[in-house]
């Protein structure tokens, strides 16, 4: 096996990964639309990164396991989708900054 196919294989899964959390922000979006609301998709991530790391923390005693490892997965996935979007803002402010700095 070559390490092409494994980068590759990493890859799907990767993308595999980050399209359930993607799915997910769908859902919450679609779902605050309902209700008229329009939020931008990396504040429903953190919102539900922040609500599932809070979950295991607070329920880790309480619950079996099977559900820890499903929400630790859930976090994992919310994450990967959260990589790309922190990236596009990231490159969006430092052009900015750039144009600025060029500016002045």
């Amino acid at each position: 096996m070559s390490d092409s196919a494994i980068i590759e294989a990493l890859t799907m899964i990767f993308n595999g990964i980050r399209l359930l959390g993607d799915g997910i922000t769908l859902l919450v979006q679609m779902a605050l639309a309902t209700l008229g609301l329009q939020v931008p998709d990396v504040a429903i991530k953190i919102a539900v990164i922040t609500l599932v790391m809070v979950s295991v923390w607070k329920l880790s005693n309480t619950i079996s396991k099977i559900w820890i490892y499903a929400l630790v997965f859930l976090l994992i996935s919310m994450f990967a989708g959260l990589i790309p979007a922190v990236g596009e803002y990231l490159s969006k402010f430092f052009a900015v900054l750039v144009h600025y700095t060029f500016i002045f």
